[in-house]
C-alpha cells in the first residue's frame, strides 16, 4: 500500500476552512528523526502531535465561524490524526505521520487539516521516502530506522522478559503487617479510641461501624467482646502467604485464617506506586474478610457471609477514618530472597498522589459486581480444593481526569490544580461552591446517606443529580432535566468568567508586588495539590476561572456515559437515566477502562494506570473529549453564555427519536418529551 513521504518538523499544512497555511512543530518527541540529503536531522511527526502543534498557531480566519466583520480568527484544536503509518510505534507511543495523513479539528469535526509539504528538503532520491514500505524504512536515521526500531522494540521486550526472569527467580519469603489488628501512628483501628469524635449517630461508634459493615445479625455482646480483645491486643493476626499461581487480574484471597497475596503484585509494588496502592487495597480488604470470619465463626456461631461486599466496605471505612487519601504511609514489610540466596527487606508504601485521590475514591465507590470473582483454589499446604473470593484487579483509569487532561492539551490550556479540582468537584462537593477543594471523605461516607452531607447526597441521589447529567427524583421530562443542566452550566460559566476577569483586572490595577503577595497567599491556601507550586502562573488569566469550568466539563462528560444518558446512533438523546434506579456496582461498569479485563503486555501491573488510548476506547469518551475541548475554547476566547447554551442544546444535549422502527415496542415519542428517569436493563439491580 502506498504510504507517501514521512512528515517531519517544519512541514507545511493547511485547513480547508482556513485562509493561510502554517508550519508543523514537533514537540512530542526528541529521539526519532530523519537524515535528509542536506545533512539535517529532522524530528519525525507523529500522532501525539495534537492540540496546536503549529508555529503561528493559526490558519488565519475560520470559515466555519462567521462574524459581523467576516470570520473569527482560527484557533486550531487538532484532536486526532487519520491515515498514519501504523507499523511502527515511536518512543512516545505515537505513530508516524505521512504526507497523506489528515487531522480532525474540534471546530470542524472532520478531517480538515492536511499537509502541503512533508518538510524534507530532498527531492525524490536516496534520502526521500518512496512509495514502497521498504523505502520508508530506509529514510529513517540509521540509529533509529524502522527496521531497527522494530528490532529495538523486540529487544526491549526481551529485556523486560529478562528482568522478569530475574523476578521469577526471586521469592517473597515473609510478610509482616499489623493492619487493623494493631493501632499505629497512621493506621489506627477505626473507632477503637472512644475519645475520637466521628460523624456517627451513636454513642458506640465501634459497635455501629462493625454492624454496618458485617451485618446487623452479629450480636452486640459478640462485638463488645471482640472490641475488648482488640484493645488488649488479644486478637491473633491472619497468617500471610504468597501465591505464585495467581493471574495478573487476581490480587489475592482469604481462606481458613490465611490471606494469600499475588507474589508478582508484591514484586511489582517495589517500584510501581499504582501497584503498591493496589497491594494495600488487597491486604486491607482481605483483612476485612478475615474479621468477618472471626465474628461469625469464632466469636459467634451464626456462620455465613456478610451481605454485600464487606471487604470493600471495611477498606473504605479504614481509609476514611485514617484520611489515607491525603497522606503517604507505610503498611507492610516483605523479605525477598534473591537468586543468590541473599535476603532484602522491602517496605511497602502508598503515595498521596499516585494514583490520584479521585482514582482511589471512585474505585471504592463504584465497584463492579463481584459475581465473577469466585473460584476454586488448591491449597499447596494440604492439597485441599477450596472455594474462595478473589480480589479482582480492574483498570484504575480516572476517566474524567484523563479526558480533561487530553482536552486541555488540545485547547492549549494548562491542566492544573484548579481544573483538576473542578472536574472532580461534582463527585465530592464541599459546601462552598467557590472553595477550590473536594471532599472525598464526604463522598465515601454520605453519597447514599440522606442524613449525612446534604450536598453529596443531593448531587448523587437527590434534586441535584443533574450535576451528573442524570434525572433527579420527581416527574420530569428529559427536556426539563436538560433545562436544569443548561441553567447550571451557564451559572458556573458566568462565575468562571467573573473570577477570570476579576483577577485580570487586579493584575492591571494592583501594584505588582502587592498582587503577587495576594496571589501567593491564595495559592498557599490551595493545599493538597499534586502539581506543586511551580505549576501555578499568577499572571495567566485563564487560571482563576478553571475551577468552575471543570465542574461544567464533569457534567457534560457524564452525558456521554452509557450509564447516565441513552443516545441513538446519531448521538441524540433518547432518555436521561436515574442513579436511584440503578445498581451502584453496575453503574461504574459503563466507564470502566478495558471492560473485558486488563491484559498485560509483559507480566506486571503498571498498565493499570490507564493510558489515553485505553480511556479513549471507553464508549463515549471521544465525544466527551470533543465537547470538553469546545467548552475550554469558549472560556479561552471569552465566548458568551448564550454561545455556550446554543452549543449545549444543539450538540451535547440534542434530542432525537428511537431508531428501531420495526421493533414491536417502538414509539414515536421525541426524546425531549419522554419522561426522564429509570435505567437500561444492564444497570438495574438484580431481582432477589
Amino acid at each position: 500500500m502506498s504510504t507517501g513521504h514521512v512528515v517531519v518538523d517544519g512541514a507545511m499544512c493547511k485547513c480547508q476552512f482556513g485562509t493561510t497555511p502554517d508550519t508543523l512543530v514537533v514537540l512530542t518527541q526528541q529521539k526519532e528523526y530523519i537524515n535528509d540529503s542536506g545533512g539535517s536531522k529532522k524530528l519525525i511527526a507523529n500522532t501525539m502531535d495534537i492540540g496546536m502543534p503549529l508555529k503561528a498557531k493559526t490558519f488565519g480566519q475560520c470559515k466555519l465561524q462567521p462574524s459581523s466583520s467576516g470570520y473569527l480568527p482560527c484557533v486550531p484544536a487538532i484532536t486526532q490524526w487519520q491515515d498514519f503509518y501504523e507499523n511502527v510505534t515511536l518512543s512516545n507511543q505515537g505513530q508516524i505521520l505521512t504526507e497523506k495523513s489528515k487531522a480532525m479539528c474540534a471546530i470542524s469535526g472532520s478531517p480538515s487539516v492536511e499537509f502541503t509539504w512533508h518538510g524534507q528538503t530532498a527531492a525524490a532520491g536516496s534520502s526521500s521516502v518512496a512509495e514502497a514500505e521498504e523505502e520508508v524504512q530506509s529514510q529513517l536515521n540509521p540509529l533509529v530506522n524502522v527496521k531497527e526500531m522494530v528490532e529495538s522494540q523486540n529487544n526491549d521486550l526481551e529485556t523486560e522478559e529478562e528482568d522478569w526472569v530475574r523476578k521469577e527467580e526471586e521469592r517473597v519469603v515473609s510478610v509482616a503487617t499489623d493492619l487493623y489488628i494493631k493501632s499505629t501512628g497512621d493506621l489506627k483501628t477505626p473507632y477503637l479510641d472512644s475519645t475520637v469524635k466521628m460523624e456517627m449517630d451513636s454513642s458506640k461508634p465501634f459497635i455501629m461501624g462493625l454492624k454496618a459493615i458485617f451485618g446487623n445479625d452479629i450480636k452486640h455482646p459478640v462485638l463488645k467482646e471482640f472490641k475488648d480483645n482488640l484493645t488488649k491486643g488479644a486478637i491473633p493476626p491472619p497468617k500471610w502467604e504468597v501465591d505464585r499461581s495467581l493471574s495478573d487480574t487476581q490480587g489475592g484471597y482469604y481462606t481458613n485464617k490465611t490471606i494469600y497475596l499475588n507474589e508478582n503484585l508484591i514484586l511489582e509494588a517495589e517500584n510501581n506506586p499504582v501497584a503498591s496502592w493496589l497491594l494495600f487495597r488487597v491486604m486491607i480488604e482481605e483483612t476485612g474478610h478475615y474479621i468477618d470470619d472471626l465474628l461469625r465463626n469464632e466469636y459467634d456461631t451464626i456462620g455465613g457471609d456478610a451481605p454485600g461486599d464487606e471487604g470493600t466496605l471495611f477498606a473504605a471505612d479504614f481509609i476514611i477514618y485514617n484520611d489515607l487519601l491525603f497522606k503517604d504511609f507505610e503498611f507492610a514489610k516483605f523479605n525477598i530472597k534473591g537468586p543468590d540466596g541473599s535476603i532484602r527487606e522491602f517496605t511497602a508504601k502508598a503515595l498521596t498522589n499516585n494514583p490520584s485521590k479521585s482514582q482511589k475514591a471512585k474505585e471504592l465507590v463504584y465497584v463492579e459486581d463481584d459475581s465473577d470473582d469466585h473460584g476454586k483454589i488448591t491449597l499447596k499446604s494440604t492439597g485441599e480444593e477450596v472455594s474462595v473470593e478473589f480480589f479482582k484487579i480492574r483498570g484504575m483509569g480516572a476517566v474524567h481526569e484523563n479526558i480533561t487532561k487530553q482536552a486541555a492539551k488540545i485547547a492549549g490550556i494548562t491542566y492544573d490544580y484548579m481544573l483538576d479540582e473542578g472536574c472532580a468537584w461534582p463527585d465530592a462537593p464541599c459546601g462552598d461552591e467557590d472553595s477550590v477543594e473536594t471532599c472525598y471523605p464526604n463522598m465515601l461516607r454520605h453519597m447514599d446517606n440522606p442524613k449525612g452531607n446534604k450536598l453529596v447526597y443531593r448531587s448523587h441521589n437527590g434534586d441535584l443529580s443533574y450535576w451528573h447529567s442524570m434525572a433527579p427524583p420527581g416527574d420530569f421530562t428529559n427536556q426539563e432535566v436538560v433545562d436544569k443542566i443548561v441553567a447550571q452550566a451557564k451559572k458556573w460559566y458566568k462565575r468562571a468568567l467573573e473570577v477570570k476577569n476579576e483577577h485580570e483586572e487586579k493584575a492591571k490595577s494592583d501594584k505588582k508586588d502587592s498582587y503577587k503577595e495576594k496571589a501567593s497567599r491564595f495559592l498557599d491556601a490551595a493545599t493538597n495539590s499534586p502539581f506543586g507550586r511551580k505549576s501555578y502562573d499568577i499572571n495567566r488569566k485563564n487560571y482563576f476561572g478553571l475551577f468552575h469550568i471543570g465542574k461544567i466539563l464533569h457534567m457534560v462528560q457524564d452525558s456521554y456515559s452509557r450509564a447516565h444518558v441513552f443516545r441513538n446512533s446519531k448521538n441524540e438523546i433518547i432518555k436521561i437515566q436515574s442513579y436511584t434506579d440503578q445498581d451502584s456496582h453496575k453503574h461504574g461498569t459503563a466507564d470502566a477502562v478495558d471492560q473485558k479485563g486488563k491484559k498485560a503486555k509483559v507480566k506486571g501491573f503498571s498498565i493499570l494506570d490507564a493510558s489515553n488510548e485505553e480511556v479513549n476506547a471507553v464508549p463515549g469518551a471521544l465525544d466527551a473529549r470533543a465537547a470538553s475541548v469546545k467548552i475550554l475554547l469558549f472560556f479561552k476566547q471569552n465566548a458568551s453564555e448564550e454561545e455556550l447554551e446554543e452549543y449545549l442544546r444543539s450538540t451535547v444535549y440534542k434530542f432525537g427519536y428511537k431508531e428501531d422502527k420495526d421493533h414491536p415496542k417502538y414509539d414515536k415519542i421525541f426524546g425531549g418529551d419522554r419522561k426522564a428517569g429509570g435505567t437500561l436493563d444492564k444497570f438495574k439491580p438484580d431481582e432477589n
